[in-house]
């Protein structure tokens, strides 16, 4: 259909809906054309004549836009705010609500406990102008360990390491301590004899380090014997005090 004004092909829907918001009806004129007598369509007179050119423009109350299209067209309007509010308030829910990772870390082992520890007693002998100092140690592990080497911690200068012997001081043995092996459970004494190089030895802290074997593999442990010597009996030296 074309449009009365421009001549140019319109769209009928559109031309429907704006006869609905103008309230007009356009009726053709060639209805009378149609009968060949100059009636109208419904065989009544045609008001002066079949061949009138001019349409017949009626102007009425005519019936708006349903109702039921408004409210759908409202209900849809609402429902598109609704969801966008919706997915704007899980977004941020989600957002607010989701802790931060915090880096992964994986979980340390337990560090492992010595198999040879002190257990708090010691012993010292002066022969001659030697010492000879011992600790006693528990193997506290569940399973046999070989002592393989032994070695002191001297910070200060003062005595010199000749020999480590498995027994307690002042005991005659011949037992290195080197390569003796300590039963689960079991205790037993390591001595040191040094020799002394200065008149009064009681300022020196000694200490004792063992390298051991146990289970197939290495390990090792200080014992702290002596934090000084002060307390040891010494030829010219007196007791309790520090040279």
């Amino acid at each position: 259909m074309n449009d009365p004004a421009s001549g140019q092909p319109r769209d009928s829907r559109a031309g429907w809906r704006d006869a609905e918001e103008v309230g007009i009806i356009r009726v053709s004129a060639d209805r009378g054309d149609r009968d060949g007598d100059g009636r109208g369509g419904d065989g009544r007179g045609g008001g002066g004549g079949g061949g009138g050119g001019a349409d017949i423009i009626e102007a009425g109350a005519v019936a708006s836009r349903p109702p039921w299209r408004r409210s759908t067209t409202a209900w849809a309007l609402v429902a598109a705010i609704l969801v966008g509010g919706l997915a704007g308030y899980l977004v941020g829910v989600r957002h607010a609500g989701t802790p931060v990772a915090s880096p992964s870390t994986s979980p340390q082992a337990p560090a492992r406990q010595p198999a040879l520890v002190g257990t708090g007693n010691r012993c010292a002998v002066q022969l001659g102008k030697q010492l000879q100092l011992g600790v006693e140690l528990v193997n506290g592990s569940d399973a046999a360990t070989t002592i393989d080497r032994v070695e002191v911690d001297l910070p200060l200068n003062g005595l010199q390491q000749l020999d480590s012997a498995w027994g307690s001081c002042g005991q005659l043995t011949t037992a290195r301590a080197g390569g003796h092996r300590l039963d689960a459970g079991a205790v037993g004494w390591v001595t040191v004899t040094f020799d002394v190089l200065v008149p009064c030895p009681s300022a020196i802290p000694v200490g004792f380090i063992f390298q051991y074997e146990h289970g197939g593999e290495p390990g090792n442990t200080e014992v702290w014997g002596f934090s000084d010597l002060g307390e040891v009996t010494y030829t010219g030296c007196p007791t309790g005090t520090s040279g």
